[in-house]
């Protein structure tokens, strides 16, 4: 997986953090 902070940005940062949420929320059920 390649990661590039110039082809988003902040919408790859909300990505990120919509990721994280959903592991926990997988994790927690």
């Amino acid at each position: 997986m390649k990661m590039t902070t110039s082809t988003s940005g902040p919408f790859h940062l909300m990505l990120r953090v919509l990721a994280w949420i959903t592991r926990k929320i997988a994790k927690g059920c």
